[in-house]
């Protein structure tokens, strides 16, 4: 069983004790990864992009309702909540671009 994970660790490039490592590995041991900040960081910046997209058409949306609601209290409250919302997911988006931007380009 013993061999069986070495040579596992072997060909997957982790470090365990009593065993070279063959693929990319720190000096923590730990395996090292093949994909470049740059990469990851452009990955996310579309996924938060989209994001951001999305809760700005859902402003958009909200605001045409609360324009439309003709007075009615009920139609202009769920169109509050919905701008208030998307507002809340916008602030999230933006803010978690900005912590992994700067987690990425520091470490």
């Amino acid at each position: 069983m013993i061999n069986l994970l070495k040579q596992f660790a072997a060909n997957t490039g982790v470090n365990i004790p009593g065993n070279q490592c063959s693929g990319s590995c720190s000096d923590t041991g730990l395996p090292g990864s093949t994909v470049s900040n740059g990469t990851i960081s452009n990955l996310l910046q579309i996924a938060f992009g989209i994001i951001g997209a999305v809760a700005v058409i859902f402003i958009v949306i909200a605001a045409l309702q609360l324009i439309t609601s003709g007075g009615n209290p009920e139609s202009a409250k769920k169109a509050r909540e919905t701008i208030i919302y998307a507002v809340v997911g916008l602030v999230i988006a933006m803010s978690a671009e900005a912590i992994v931007t700067f987690f990425l380009n520091n470490l």
